[in-house]
């Protein structure tokens, strides 16, 4: 059998050729050197939709199990916190999360690892028309438990987001005694929940698109599944999700889940409460409690009356009487939408018919708005989804095909990159002043939204500039914090910081088809907006076309990256980077000094310390000494070829140039001559005479 992996620091290990076979022999996967996942070991009944379980087991030997996020729908580990902090045993406790390398994908994939105490799920299958349980049975036992659920999520400041019966679990008893709700965290909010579990706000947008949304859809949720817990009917039943949802503007919510069964007294002042489609006056967790006790809760339970015009408006050969539904499908077909609006139909209608105001200013201003970036390309579309929420300002906003609420567009644009879906009406959502107006009117109707307008307007900032770093790129990481970089170099990894980043790189490194570059403009837009000391005062050398300048910049991020993070050793990076590093080696002038560093270089190249490859090129003493020996040679050299140049030009010029010169040199030279010949004789002459007086 082979050696289980080990985990390296800050990631997993390096991908083979080709992943395994599913099935029995693959060695278990270790999450942070603490927690076992096996992969040959499936817990289907845990699935969350698409989302794989595994069996797992902690550090103390408990039992648990893995759930294998998908890397084209951002997690939320942002909430793990939370999540810790809440005392329940009605939620899987959450053991670990973080990223592995998966063998079944030959990637890394993002992880949340939970005790296993969930037990098998109360429905099976997809059960939507009801499972018909007795009302008092259900409050004794589910509404106890999750009552308690929503009470501690509430206040962690935690919305769930997951509420539905496919996510109900027996808790290891029997029936619903001890049963207990699924985790949340390993998708997107509100993903996989069936519209039938969403208020009519959140089913009309994708599920990509409904956001976090609040503790008020939870309850909405809440309400939901005792409906479909208790009732044996449903009155929607073969229904698409767009028909469910308009069935719920005609009829409302509780008369649409719940107008086939009789039901008890008890059990239905709770589902009108939970179920009333006006936000504000939906039962909270506080009024539960106190139905619990046997109080009367204030009166809430009055459904909420839907504004219907007096006559309807035709519409493709349909006929509304809400603006709800009319602003449903508007969106749908702009092109056909256009006329209807332009030739005053619509505001005749809402004058006359539907005789609202509010709505007359806010379809003036829509328009208006839409008609400010021009008539021509796409405008049939910005009209259409400047006048729905015009309409109904709490539905999402629906443009080419994007149905989504502003908060959710993050996670919406993260998985069109790596779909490589058409990104165009991201790009003019961002830029045109849609969410804006969906704002305005949203808070008024007491919808949060946050700093989205600002987000929203950062990002047109970014768009403005087309620099590697910003553009589109730093837009999905701006709005999505625990989106991991979507760059092509790293698509067996997922990188959620700086530090996976080098992590990742060190893996590449051992490839034989590894990219002759480390960034392009997802990695430098992922690493700007993650931790832009690294990256930013480095930019302009990335940026630049002189290779020693690029060579220089990527040392210097890498380096800062292992430097701050305390990294070990990454022999394959520093080896990957050093071959970049001959053109800042030549910048020596000095011949000797460019050796000493090219083979001071060649030494640290196995090294894997960034730092002091960095260090070579950073001496400042060093630079400094090379670059004033080579001033001074520089000046020697521009003194010797003036001169050179000026007798070249008298040579030329001047046919007496230098005889002064000479005379004296020829003199000088007749002198020394004479001198020695005198010498010469003396000598001798003294030698002939026996060494006597001259």
């Amino acid at each position: 059998m082979a050696e289980p992996e080990k985990p390296a620091e800050g990631g997993a290990a390096p991908a083979p050729d080709s992943p395994p076979a599913a099935g029995k022999g693959i060695p278990p996967v270790f999450l942070k050197g603490e927690l076992e996942i096996y992969p040959d070991q499936r817990l289907g009944h845990l699935d969350q939709e698409t989302l794989k379980a595994f069996s797992a087991k902690a550090k103390d030997g408990t039992p648990s199990f893995a759930l294998i996020c998908e890397r084209g729908l951002v997690p939320q580990p942002q909430l793990a916190v939370k999540y810790y902090s809440i005392n329940t045993p009605f939620l899987p406790k959450l053991v670990g999360f973080g990223t592995v390398f998966w063998p079944l994908e030959n990637q890394e994939r993002f992880v949340f690892v939970y005790e296993n105490k969930l037990g098998k799920p109360i429905a099976s299958a997809d059960n939507r028309a009801g499972l018909g349980l007795k009302v008092d049975y259900v409050i004794n036992t589910a509404v106890r438990n999750l009552v308690s659920l929503l009470k501690g999520l509430r206040d962690s400041a935690l919305v769930h987001g997951n509420i539905r019966l496919q996510n109900l679990y027996d808790g290891q008893g029997n029936g619903l005694e001890k049963c207990m709700m699924g985790e949340m965290l390993a998708s997107p909010p509100r993903y996989f929940q069936p519209v039938l579990y969403e208020t009519i706000e959140r089913g009309v947008a994708s599920p990509l698109g409904r956001g976090q949304g609040n503790f008020e859809d939870d309850m909405y949720s809440f309400g939901v599944l005792l409906a479909v817990l208790v009732r044996q009917h449903d009155p929607m039943e073969g229904l698409s999700d767009e028909e469910i949802v308009l069935h719920k503007i005609d009829h409302g919510s509780f008369a649409s889940l719940i107008s086939k069964d009789r039901l008890p007294a008890t059990i239905l002042e709770l589902l009108r409460g939970l179920l009333n489609d006006d936000a504000p006056q939906r039962w909270t967790i506080d009024d539960v409690l106190v139905w619990m006790d046997g109080r009367r809760v204030n009166p809430k339970q009055g459904l909420v009356v839907i504004n219907k015009a007096s006559r309807p408006i035709d519409f493709l050969s349909q006929k509304f009487l809400r603006p709800s539904s009319l602003a449903i499908s508007l969106p749908q077909e702009p092109s056909a939408a256009v006329p209807l609006i332009e030739g005053g139909e619509l505001f005749l209608w809402l004058n006359r018919s539907l005789q609202d105001k509010e709505t007359e200013v806010r379809f003036e201003e829509a328009v208006e708005l839409a008609k400010q970036q021009g008539t021509s390309g796409v405008y049939a579309d910005r009209l259409a989804a400047q006048v729905a929420p015009a309409l109904k300002p709490t539905l999402p906003l629906m443009y080419r095909g994007l149905k989504f609420f502003p908060e959710a567009l993050g996670r919406m644009l993260v998985n069109a990159v790596l779909t490589k879906k058409d990104l165009s009406p991201y790009v003019e959502q961002l830029q045109g002043n849609m969410v804006a107006f969906w704002a305005k009117y949203a808070l008024l109707h007491g919808i949060d939204c946050g700093d989205i307008v600002t987000r929203i307007e950062m990002c047109r900032n970014f768009l403005r500039q087309n620099v590697v770093g910003y553009g589109l790129e730093r837009c999905v990481y701006y709005l999505s914090p625990d989106a991991p970089c979507l760059s092509e170099k790293l698509l067996q990894y997922y990188v959620r910081t700086p530090e996976d980043l080098l992590m990742a790189f060190e893996k590449i490194s051992h490839a034989p088809n590894r990219p002759n570059g480390f960034f392009d403009r997802h990695i430098i837009a992922f690493l700007s907006v993650r931790d832009k000391a690294i990256i930013d005062p480095y930019v302009p050398d990335l940026n630049a076309e002189e290779k020693f300048r690029q060579a220089s910049g990527t040392l210097r991020v890498l380096a800062g990256i292992q430097k701050r993070a305390k990294l070990s050793a990454v022999p394959g990076v520093s080896a990957w980077v050093s071959e970049q590093l001959g053109v800042l080696a030549d910048r020596f002038h000095d011949r000797e000094e460019r050796k000493k560093v090219k083979d001071q270089l060649q030494k640290l190249r196995d090294k894997g310390d960034l730092s002091k490859i960095e260090s070579l090129f950073d001496n400042y003493q060093v630079l400094q000494a090379d670059m004033r020996n080579f001033v001074q040679a520089m000046k020697q050299y521009q003194a010797l070829k003036k001169e050179f140049f000026y007798l070249e030009d008298a040579l030329e010029h001047d046919p007496k140039f230098g005889f002064d010169t000479g005379r004296q040199m020829a003199s000088l030279v007749s002198g020394v001559i004479a001198g020695i010949i005198i010498f010469l004789f003396l000598i001798i002459k003294y030698s002939s005479s026996g060494g006597g007086a001259f």
